[in-house]
């Protein structure tokens, strides 16, 4: 291995340390959330380094966090009509919901079913995410669901 790819493989293997203990400095349980997007595919093994962590929690862990949102970075903002937590790397959701204005209407934590990364870290599933992404249709998504299908046919 080249000195140039080993250092990339350390700063990933770095990076991807820092995700989970931010993710383990929010003091959730399992079942109170979901990493999503991009952190879940860097965290579950894609060649992808996030650039944030967006999370999925449910509406009494999105109303601690906003009570406690100062001494952990936090502000809540709106966008796109989504209430969410933002800062400190983080965009933290509640109201997330599949099947909008539909009699199926089901928020994301009830209708994905989280995996736990080999650190201990529930996220999506990259199948979810390829999902997501490919229904969001960006360019960075098309790209993403490339390489959650390198990820996927390399399983």
């Amino acid at each position: 291995m080249s000195l140039e790819l080993y250092n990339q493989s350390n700063e990933r293997a770095e990076h991807k340390n820092q995700l989970v203990q931010k993710v383990q400095s929010l003091g959730l349980k399992q079942d109170e959330y979901m990493v999503i997007s991009s952190a879940a595919m860097e965290l579950l093994g894609c060649d992808r380094v996030s650039g944030d962590i967006d999370i999925l929690v449910t509406e009494d862990v999105y109303d601690a966090l906003v009570t406690s949102s100062r001494e952990k970075g936090l502000e809540e903002v709106e966008s796109s009509g989504l209430k969410m937590l933002n800062g400190n790397g983080f965009n933290i959701f509640y109201d997330l919901v599949v099947g909008v204005g539909t009699e199926k209407e089901v928020r994301y934590l009830d209708y994905y079913q989280p995996v736990k990364s080999s650190e201990g870290v529930m996220c999506m599933s990259l199948s979810d995410v390829m999902e997501y992404k490919e229904r969001r249709g960006k360019e960075k998504d098309i790209n993403d669901v490339r390489l959650i299908n390198e990820e996927l046919n390399e399983s």
